[in-house]
């Protein structure tokens, strides 16, 4: 992984500015469920437990459902955890962090608590090297 693909990363790492869902952050118990079902691409850089992960309530088409973003610990840099093991964030939709690029280490995911299913998670894209 080069130095310039990570300050590219760094980057594109952005606060949601959109309009705020209104809804509280989601319960313990609903993020213990989630990651109980949840299975990580082939292509992740580590386990469930190298990732900071976030979740928010969103609204879509007139149905909730629960917004995750996982970044791996390993593109933190000088903030990555100590000792470095991810945590579960439980944040509203305004406070998620987005990231437009990153592949696995970054992985974004919707999921409807309602429906006893395992969530589809798919890596982001791999944005471009920065310029020289």
């Amino acid at each position: 992984m080069s130095v310039d693909w990570l300050l590219s990363l760094a980057f594109s790492l952005t606060l949601v500015g959109g309009p705020h869902s209104g809804s509280p952050p989601p319960s313990a118990q609903d993020i213990r469920y989630i990651e109980s079902k949840v299975s990580l691409p082939d292509d992740a850089p580590g386990p469930l437990s190298s990732y900071e992960r976030y979740y928010a309530w969103t609204m879509d088409n007139g149905k909730k459902y629960i917004y995750a973003e996982y970044v791996s610990i390993n593109l933190l840099g000088p903030n990555k955890p100590d000792p470095p093991v991810g945590h579960s964030h439980a944040v509203t939709e305004q406070d998620i962090p987005t990231v437009s690029n990153g592949g696995c280490g970054v992985i974004t995911f919707y999921f409807n608590p309602r429906a006893d299913h395992t969530p589809s998670l798919y890596c982001n894209a791999v944005g471009p090297s920065a310029a020289p």
